[in-house]
């Protein structure tokens, strides 16, 4: 365990470097790296392949901070950035619009799109069949 999380670390620093490309990503993998309340949550189901309904047996655990996530695979670690694109003259808190207004904005929410960048990194030499324990658990 001594020598998984400074690999897991460096993996995570990895992952920014790698968003340094796209300033958009570094700043939501700086925001993710900074954080100080993260936890690796394990997986119980609750984590779906991507824009499926299908569960994703093979990530074993989870984190994630605002629009950046990252999984722990059976052999390797995937980076997870979001970011939403909201049309010209959409109004996300509409409580303060008229009854107009908010119509006009449900038009608008049609337009709204997810956008999604995904990194996997695979560990080689890594075992996929390795068995998570409480004593060896994240």
């Amino acid at each position: 365990m001594k020598k998984t999380l400074p690999i897991i670390v460096s993996f995570l620093l990895c992952g920014m470097s790698i968003a340094k490309e796209n300033p958009a990503l570094l700043g939501k993998a700086n925001t993710f790296n900074t954080q100080k309340s993260l936890r690796f949550e394990e997986n119980k189901g609750q984590v779906y392949e991507l824009g499926t309904e299908n569960p994703a047996p093979y990530v074993k655990f989870s984190v994630q901070s605002k629009g950046s996530k990252v999984f722990l695979l059976n052999t390797g670690l995937a980076y997870q950035f979001e970011r939403m694109h909201y049309p010209k003259d959409y109004v996300q808190d509409d409580r303060m619009q008229s009854p107009e207004e908010r119509e006009k904005n449900e038009v608008l929410r049609k337009d709204i799109r997810l956008e999604t960048y995904r990194m996997d990194v695979e560990l080689l030499g890594a075992n996929p069949t390795i068995l998570y324990t409480k004593r060896n658990v994240l």
